[in-house]
Protein backbone atom coordinates (compact mmCIF):
# COMPACT_ATOMS: atom_id res chain seq x y z
CA UNK A 1 0.00 0.00 0.00
CA UNK A 2 1.31 3.16 -1.28
CA UNK A 3 1.24 6.79 0.64
CA UNK A 4 0.75 5.27 4.02
CA UNK A 5 1.69 7.37 7.20
CA UNK A 6 5.78 7.97 7.18
CA UNK A 7 6.28 7.05 3.32
CA UNK A 8 7.36 9.10 0.37
CA UNK A 9 7.27 7.98 -2.96
CA UNK A 10 10.77 7.25 -3.60
CA UNK A 11 10.18 4.39 -0.51
CA UNK A 12 6.87 3.63 -2.12
CA UNK A 13 9.63 3.01 -5.16
CA UNK A 14 12.02 1.00 -2.95
CA UNK A 15 9.57 -1.07 -0.92
CA UNK A 16 7.81 -2.21 -4.37
CA UNK A 17 11.02 -3.13 -6.27
CA UNK A 18 11.63 -5.04 -3.16
CA UNK A 19 8.70 -7.18 -4.17
CA UNK A 20 10.29 -8.09 -7.25
CA UNK A 21 14.09 -8.46 -5.93
CA UNK A 22 13.31 -10.49 -2.67
CA UNK A 23 13.13 -13.91 -3.30
CA UNK A 24 10.88 -13.76 -0.11
CA UNK A 25 8.18 -12.17 -1.79
CA UNK A 26 7.14 -12.17 -5.70
CA UNK A 27 3.89 -12.76 -6.12
CA UNK A 28 2.32 -14.30 -9.48
CA UNK A 29 -0.24 -12.00 -9.05
CA UNK A 30 -1.17 -7.95 -7.07
CA UNK A 31 -3.48 -5.24 -6.88
CA UNK A 32 -1.76 -1.81 -5.81
CA UNK A 33 -3.91 0.24 -3.38
CA UNK A 34 -2.64 3.63 -2.54
CA UNK A 35 -3.83 4.93 0.99
CA UNK A 36 -7.00 6.86 1.03
CA UNK A 37 -9.13 7.81 4.31
CA UNK A 38 -12.52 7.27 5.14
CA UNK A 39 -14.79 8.09 8.05
CA UNK A 40 -14.65 6.21 11.03
CA UNK A 41 -10.68 4.88 11.10
CA UNK A 42 -8.20 4.81 13.30
CA UNK A 43 -6.18 6.97 10.71
CA UNK A 44 -8.19 9.20 10.62
CA UNK A 45 -7.52 11.04 13.42
CA UNK A 46 -3.77 11.09 12.44
CA UNK A 47 -4.93 13.00 9.05
CA UNK A 48 -7.25 15.07 11.26
CA UNK A 49 -4.10 15.75 13.66
CA UNK A 50 -1.66 16.83 10.06
CA UNK A 51 1.05 13.75 10.88
CA UNK A 52 -0.21 12.50 7.56
CA UNK A 53 -0.56 13.99 3.89
CA UNK A 54 -1.69 12.59 1.50
CA UNK A 55 0.17 12.76 -2.30
CA UNK A 56 -1.52 15.17 -4.32
CA UNK A 57 -2.70 13.57 -7.61
CA UNK A 58 0.37 14.07 -9.89
CA UNK A 59 2.64 12.86 -7.35
CA UNK A 60 0.50 9.99 -7.33
CA UNK A 61 0.30 9.31 -11.15
CA UNK A 62 3.74 9.27 -11.49
CA UNK A 63 4.20 6.94 -8.49
CA UNK A 64 1.66 4.46 -9.96
CA UNK A 65 3.16 4.81 -13.34
CA UNK A 66 6.74 4.05 -11.76
CA UNK A 67 4.90 0.93 -9.73
CA UNK A 68 3.41 -0.24 -12.58
CA UNK A 69 6.37 -0.52 -14.82
CA UNK A 70 8.17 -2.59 -12.36
CA UNK A 71 5.72 -5.20 -12.75
CA UNK A 72 7.27 -8.78 -14.27
CA UNK A 73 5.75 -10.15 -17.48
CA UNK A 74 4.80 -13.56 -15.30
CA UNK A 75 2.49 -11.01 -13.20
CA UNK A 76 -0.84 -9.99 -13.61
CA UNK A 77 -1.94 -7.18 -12.19
CA UNK A 78 -5.12 -6.71 -10.96
CA UNK A 79 -6.10 -3.68 -9.96
CA UNK A 80 -4.46 -0.49 -9.61
CA UNK A 81 -7.20 1.32 -7.10
CA UNK A 82 -9.73 0.55 -4.72
CA UNK A 83 -13.04 0.72 -5.89
CA UNK A 84 -14.29 3.02 -2.84
CA UNK A 85 -17.01 5.55 -3.77
CA UNK A 86 -15.55 9.29 -3.89
CA UNK A 87 -17.93 10.35 -1.60
CA UNK A 88 -16.78 7.94 1.16
CA UNK A 89 -13.26 9.18 0.59
CA UNK A 90 -12.04 12.53 2.67
CA UNK A 91 -8.45 12.47 2.09
CA UNK A 92 -6.49 11.08 -0.25
CA UNK A 93 -7.36 10.89 -4.37
CA UNK A 94 -10.88 10.51 -5.71
CA UNK A 95 -9.40 9.32 -9.21
CA UNK A 96 -11.86 6.74 -10.17
CA UNK A 97 -10.02 6.73 -13.73
CA UNK A 98 -6.23 6.42 -11.96
CA UNK A 99 -5.38 3.83 -13.77
CA UNK A 100 -6.27 4.85 -17.32
CA UNK A 101 -4.01 8.04 -15.95
CA UNK A 102 -0.78 6.24 -15.27
CA UNK A 103 -1.21 4.10 -18.65
CA UNK A 104 -1.71 7.77 -20.72
CA UNK A 105 1.49 8.25 -18.67
CA UNK A 106 3.26 5.50 -19.62
CA UNK A 107 2.67 5.59 -22.65
CA UNK A 108 3.83 9.52 -23.19
CA UNK A 109 6.59 8.25 -21.66
CA UNK A 110 7.43 5.80 -24.83
CA UNK A 111 6.96 2.97 -22.21
CA UNK A 112 5.31 -0.04 -22.83
CA UNK A 113 3.63 -2.11 -19.66
CA UNK A 114 4.49 -5.85 -19.92
CA UNK A 115 2.46 -7.78 -16.94
CA UNK A 116 0.15 -10.34 -17.78
CA UNK A 117 -3.14 -8.49 -17.75
CA UNK A 118 -1.50 -5.97 -20.67
CA UNK A 119 -0.33 -9.11 -22.80
CA UNK A 120 -3.37 -10.75 -22.79
CA UNK A 121 -5.07 -11.87 -26.56
CA UNK A 122 -7.73 -9.57 -27.47
CA UNK A 123 -9.23 -9.49 -30.69
CA UNK A 124 -5.95 -10.29 -32.55
CA UNK A 125 -6.40 -12.56 -35.32
CA UNK A 126 -3.73 -15.92 -34.75
CA UNK A 127 -0.28 -16.28 -36.08
CA UNK A 128 -0.05 -20.02 -35.61
CA UNK A 129 3.59 -19.60 -37.26
CA UNK A 130 4.85 -17.02 -34.72
CA UNK A 131 3.63 -18.64 -31.51
CA UNK A 132 6.66 -19.88 -28.99
CA UNK A 133 6.96 -21.35 -25.57
CA UNK A 134 8.65 -19.04 -23.14
CA UNK A 135 9.60 -20.46 -19.84
CA UNK A 136 10.90 -17.95 -17.42
CA UNK A 137 12.04 -20.00 -13.71
CA UNK A 138 12.74 -17.73 -10.84
CA UNK A 139 12.78 -18.78 -6.83
CA UNK A 140 9.93 -17.28 -4.40
CA UNK A 141 8.52 -17.89 -1.33
CA UNK A 142 11.09 -20.72 -0.57
CA UNK A 143 10.83 -22.49 -3.49
CA UNK A 144 11.09 -22.83 -7.23
CA UNK A 145 8.54 -20.93 -9.60
CA UNK A 146 8.26 -22.16 -12.89
CA UNK A 147 6.00 -20.09 -15.31
CA UNK A 148 5.33 -21.12 -18.97
CA UNK A 149 3.48 -19.07 -21.67
CA UNK A 150 2.59 -19.63 -25.86
CA UNK A 151 3.15 -16.08 -26.68
CA UNK A 152 3.02 -14.18 -30.30
CA UNK A 153 7.01 -13.98 -30.50
CA UNK A 154 6.35 -10.32 -32.44
CA UNK A 155 3.69 -9.21 -29.83
CA UNK A 156 4.78 -11.10 -27.01
CA UNK A 157 0.66 -11.46 -26.63
CA UNK A 158 -0.28 -14.43 -23.84
CA UNK A 159 -2.34 -17.15 -25.61
CA UNK A 160 -1.53 -19.36 -22.76
CA UNK A 161 -0.13 -19.71 -19.82
CA UNK A 162 0.89 -22.37 -16.72
CA UNK A 163 2.59 -22.02 -13.79
CA UNK A 164 4.18 -24.50 -11.81
CA UNK A 165 5.25 -24.44 -8.05
CA UNK A 166 7.86 -27.16 -6.60
CA UNK A 167 8.66 -26.11 -3.10
CA UNK A 168 12.61 -26.14 -1.46
CA UNK A 169 11.37 -29.31 0.47
CA UNK A 170 9.89 -32.15 -1.50
CA UNK A 171 7.68 -34.28 0.14
CA UNK A 172 5.67 -35.92 -2.38
CA UNK A 173 8.49 -38.99 -4.82
CA UNK A 174 6.55 -37.96 -7.78
CA UNK A 175 7.68 -34.96 -7.95
CA UNK A 176 11.76 -35.80 -7.31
Amino acid sequence: MQNLPGSTPERDRESFARVWADSDFRPDEIKIYPMVITPHTQIESSWRAGEWIPYDDETLIDLMADLQLMVPHYVRLNRLYRDIPSHEIIAGSTLANLRQLTEERIEKQGKKLIDIAHREVRLSSLHIDRLEIRETRYEASGGTEYFLEWIDSLTHEVYSLLRLRIPARVTLPELE
